[in-house]
């Protein structure tokens, strides 16, 4: 076939690289419904299949299960170290902190509502730590 395709093409004058088409009656060239091949036609929607499961997985992360919450309330050290605070901290160091972890663990950006709910939970019980001294 690719044989009959390089004859034709050479004996045309037409170079390999020019695409063989036709002329409508308007003068517009066409590509003639011959030359997709078969073999063409499948891998092309397979490609296509491929990608989208390609990026589906990608947008779809696959997350480790959270632990189970502790019993109780969160402590105010386990609230220091989920924002990464240290031990005097106000509530300007409390909330920057907060809004920085959670413009990066947010669900809508790729975190899940575990880690938010974490950081809400951290937030709150400092706040109140702070606001209670």
């Amino acid at each position: 076939m690719m044989a009959r395709i390089l004859n034709r093409s050479i004996d045309e004058g037409r170079l390999l690289t020019q695409p063989a088409t036709r002329a409508r009656k308007d003068g517009r060239n066409v590509w003639p419904s011959h030359t997709g091949s078969p073999m063409l036609k499948l891998l092309i929607p397979l490609a296509l299949l491929v990608l989208a499961a390609w990026w589906l997985r990608r947008r779809i992360r696959q997350r480790p299960v959270p632990p189970p919450p502790a019993a109780g309330r969160m402590s105010v050290h386990e609230a220091r170290d989920i924002l990464g605070l240290e031990d005097p901290c106000d509530e300007a160091q409390v909330i920057a902190a907060h809004r920085r972890l959670m413009q990066r663990l947010h669900p809508d950006r790729g975190g899940t509502t575990y880690l938010a709910q974490q950081l809400n939970e951290a937030k709150r019980v400092l706040l109140d730590a702070a606001r209670r001294q």
